[in-house]
């Protein structure tokens, strides 16, 4: 498999980068969407074991719903560790059903009973306890839940406000 080309544009100032990163996202270069986002260092970034967590199925949810959206719907049942909308890694379109982990089981449970059947955007959703793919070879148990990728939020929170890099992924190749 071939990964998409990248590149990385350093700014003069924070402010200028900012506006770059807000105004090139997801544009269309050369019929190819670019993912613009600020350049971290590796290994800067903070991951969050949720693995003992506890995980809610949501189901039937709109397609603009995206995972802030979904984390700020179950934040007021407590600590909300993560939330993905699982998307066709295709055409990025949501699938229609995302998950969400609470740190404390209490919390899990009163978000499944007062979440199920309200309504999140255009739809009425559906919650439940999330069940784990059958096991594979080498992972007993089952598959973990999907990687999560950070969020924007996630990443401006731990980037420095002095930043002045931006990385941009999805560049086609010949783009100059």
């Amino acid at each position: 498999t071939t990964s998409d080309p990248y590149a990385f544009v350093e700014f003069t100032d924070h402010t200028t980068a900012a506006q770059a990163l807000q105004a090139m996202n997801k544009r269309m270069l050369l019929d190819k969407e670019m993912k613009v986002n600020w350049a971290i260092q590796p290994g800067t970034q903070q991951k969050v074991d949720t693995s003992k967590h506890f995980h809610i199925f949501v189901g039937d949810l709109s397609p603009e719903i995206d995972n802030k959206a979904l984390k700020d719907a179950f934040a007021p049942f407590g600590e909300v560790s993560d939330a993905k909308v699982i998307r066709d890694p295709a055409t990025l379109m949501s699938k229609g059903y995302g998950f969400c982990s609470f740190p404390k089981r209490d919390e899990a449970e009163r978000a499944i009973e007062q979440m199920n059947g309200q309504w999140l955007g255009r739809r009425t959703i559906r919650t439940n306890w999330a069940t784990r793919k059958p096991g594979m070879p080498g992972m007993p148990g089952g598959v973990p839940f999907e990687y999560n990728k950070p969020t924007v939020d996630e990443i401006m929170a731990q980037t420095s406000p002095d930043n002045t890099s931006v990385y941009i992924g999805g560049v086609p190749p010949g783009a100059t």
